[in-house]
């Protein structure tokens, strides 16, 4: 929703076009992959997880219930997409891992995305691109902030 006293054509809307290109590629791989939507999204929070990640974590990190979240794993480890792991420091616990094969898919996807990104920085000189980085990476940190800060229901 636009802010009334907000100009626009601002770096946010910038990155309101970039997010919304960045979930319509999501949207369009996860199709790719034959997965749907809540799948794909699960499997990006494995794969980039910092740290090992388990049902529960991935739960909390989708806005989804335990209950949801082991059904989201088990079409991952049915489809061949994901792979599930004794957790060796405490073995009651399960960490996800993607397959082989599903990071190979991936990757046949995402090396021409980023060909084309790296190309695009190129384009830019080089304190363009530090300012640009700044930003960015200013603007994600406002984001956790407001993840980190919501309040709960």
């Amino acid at each position: 929703m636009p802010e009334p006293d907000r100009p626009e054509g601002g770096l946010g809307d910038a990155v309101r076009g970039l997010q919304d290109a960045m979930h319509g590629a999501t949207i369009a791989i996860a199709r790719a992959m034959g997965l749907n939507a809540t799948d794909a999204s699960a499997l990006e929070h494995i794969s980039y997880a910092q740290g090992q990640i388990g049902p529960t974590e991935l739960g909390a990190r989708l806005g989804i219930s335990a209950s949801s979240a082991t059904e989201v794993v088990q079409r991952l480890v049915d489809s061949g997409h994901l792979e599930r792991h004794r957790d060796e420091r405490d073995r009651r616990r399960y960490v996800l891992v993607p397959t082989g094969a599903a990071t190979d898919e991936v990757r046949t996807h995402l090396i021409p995305l980023r060909q084309r990104l790296d190309e695009l920085e190129a384009s830019f000189t080089a304190s363009e691109r530090t300012a640009i980085a700044r930003y960015l990476c200013g603007a994600a940190d406002v984001f956790r902030d407001a993840t980190r800060n919501a309040p709960e229901r």
